[in-house]
C-alpha cells in the first residue's frame, strides 16, 4: 500500500496482528480491478451512548485507510447488541431493549463524523438486513460453522469449564457479526485484539459463502483511568469524545505517568515527528511528565473541541488545580425554582453534572461533591435561595451558581432576574 512520506505505513502502526499483510495488498488490487475504494469494516455495540478515547485507538487507523482512499463501513449493531457482545466476559449480559439501543445508538454517527471523513464514511445499522433474515437463511450461515469451532472461542471454554452458563444466543454474536462483513462484503476488517475470534469467523463465513476472505487488522486496547482494565464505560474508566473540554483536559492530566506513553503513541495527532520526541523526553528520567501530559492534554482537546476551547481549558486547569484558584472568567449560572430551596441532588442534575439521583449518591459517597470548597457528606442537603452565589464542583467539573425564584422574577441577591 502507499506510504506517508516519510515511509510510514499509517494503517500498520501498532497493529497487533494482521491477516495477512499479503492479502493486504491483494485486496487493494482487486479494489482498484473493480473501480471501487477499498471497504473497510469496523463495528460499533451500542451499549452505553458515548464513544470514548478507546475507540478512538481503531478511529484513527480508519482515518488512515481514508486517507489512502479507502471507503470506512461503521456498522451499527443495533440488532447484535440486543443479544450482547460475549467477548470477554465470564457472564452472560444482561440483554438490552430495543429501546435502550436505539437511544445508545442516536450519538454515534454524529460522534464518528468528527473524527472520520465524512465523504468516505458510510454508516449503517445491522437490523438493516437482521430485522427481516429468514430462519432459513439463517439454518444457511450455522451451517458453515461447527459447535467445536465456537467452542474453541477462549471465553467460551473457561465459562463451560467453570460451569457458568452458556446459552445458545450467546454463539450467535459472532455469527451474527461474521454475517455483517458478508453482506457488506468488507474487504478489511478493523478492531480490537479481543475481537480476533469474530474477525476471523467473519473470514471463514466469506469463505464457505463464496467472497474473498476479508483482511483482519486488530489493534491493541487501551487501559482506562483505573490504569488496569480495558476503556470501558462499564468499569466506569473512560474519557468519552462528548467528555466538556475542561473535564477532558482534567482526565487526561490524572492519567498514570506510566500510562502516558501508550496514550501518546496510541491516541496523540500531533505529526509523527513530534509524537517520537515527546515520547523521547519522558525516557529522561529528569524530565517532569507533567510536562508532556500537558502538552498532550491540549492537542487532544485541540482535535476534539479546537484550539480555542484548548487553551482555555489549558488555563482553567492551571488556575483552578495548580494554583488552587477559581478561574475569574467562570460564568455564572441561573437555576430557577419554584421553591425556597431545591434539593442539592436535584440541582446537580439540572446543571449536568449528573444524570441521575443515584448517579449523584454514588458520588457524595466516593467524596467527589463539593459545596464552596467543601466536601459534602450530607446527600439530602438542600440549598435556599437566602444563599448568594455558590460553587458547585464533581471531581473536575465547577460551577458558579445562583438561583432564582420561578415565581416571582427576584433571585437570591433580591434584584429582578
Amino acid at each position: 500500500m502507499e506510504t506517508y512520506p516519510n515511509g510510514t505505513n499509517p494503517v500498520l502502526v501498532d497493529v497487533v496482528e494482521l491477516i495477512t499483510e499479503s492479502e493486504l495488498l491483494e485486496a487493494q488490487e482487486r479494489s482498484r480491478r473493480q473501480g471501487r475504494p477499498l471497504r473497510v469494516k469496523m463495528g460499533f455495540d451500542p451499549t452505553s451512548p458515548d464513544l470514548h478515547f478507546g475507540h478512538l485507538v481503531a478511529l484513527r487507523r480508519l482515518r488512515a485507510f481514508q486517507e489512502l482512499g479507502a471507503h470506512v463501513y461503521a456498522v451499527i449493531g443495533d440488532f447484535t447488541a440486543r443479544i450482547g457482545d460475549p467477548s470477554g466476559k465470564k457472564k452472560t449480559r444482561p440483554r438490552l431493549s430495543e429501546e435502550d439501543v436505539e437511544a445508545n445508538a442516536r450519538t454515534y454517527k454524529e460522534q464518528l463524523l468528527r473524527i472520520l471523513d465524512p465523504s468516505k464514511t458510510h454508516v449503517v445499522c445491522n437490523s438493516a438486513w437482521f430485522s427481516t433474515l429468514p430462519l432459513e437463511k439463517l439454518l444457511q450461515l450455522a451451517s458453515c460453522v461447527s459447535v467445536a469451532r465456537l467452542l474453541s472461542r477462549q471465553d467460551f471454554h473457561e465459562r463451560l469449564e467453570s460451569e457458568e452458563p452458556l446459552w445458545f444466543h450467546e454463539l450467535l454474536y459472532p455469527l451474527c457479526q461474521a454475517y455483517d462483513s458478508v453482506v457488506l462484503e468488507a474487504d478489511v476488517e478493523v478492531g480490537g485484539q479481543d475481537q480476533i475470534f469474530n474477525l476471523l469467523l467473519g473470514r471463514d463465513l466469506q469463505r464457505s459463502l463464496g467472497q474473498p476472505p476479508q483482511v483482519v487488522l486488530t489493534l491493541p486496547l487501551l487501559e482506562g483511568l483505573d490504569g488496569r482494565l480495558k476503556m470501558s464505560k462499564s468499569f466506569g474508566n473512560v474519557i468519552a469524545l462528548d467528555e466538556t473540554p475542561n473535564e477532558m483536559f482534567g482526565k487526561i492530566m490524572a492519567l498514570g505517568d506510566t500510562l502516558l506513553p501508550k496514550y501518546i503513541r496510541l491516541l496523540d495527532p500531533r505529526p509523527l515527528s513530534e509524537v517520537q520526541a515527546a515520547l523521547g523526553r519522558l525516557e529522561d528520567p529528569s524530565y517532569n511528565p507533567m510536562n508532556a501530559k500537558k502538552a498532550f492534554a491540549e492537542a487532544m482537546v485541540s482535535w476534539l473541541h479546537g484550539q480555542v476551547a484548548a487553551s482555555r481549558s489549558a488555563r482553567f486547569f492551571e488556575e483552578r488545580f495548580q494554583k488552587k484558584q477559581i478561574p475569574g472568567d467562570l460564568p455564572e449560572r441561573v437555576v430557577k425554582i419554584d421553591a425556597e430551596d431545591i434539593w442539592i441532588g436535584e440541582l446537580f442534575k439540572q446543571i449536568g453534572f449528573v444524570k441521575s439521583s443515584s448517579e449523584f449518591l454514588r458520588k457524595v459517597q466516593e467524596g467527589a461533591v463539593r459545596v464552596e470548597g467543601e466536601k459534602l457528606t450530607d446527600p439530602t442537603s438542600r440549598l435556599t435561595l437566602r444563599l448568594t452565589s455558590f460553587l458547585l464542583e464533581l471531581g473536575r467539573k465547577i460551577a458558579k451558581v445562583r438561583l432564582q425564584d420561578a415565581s416571582s422574577g427576584l433571585d437570591n441577591k433580591g434584584g429582578a432576574g
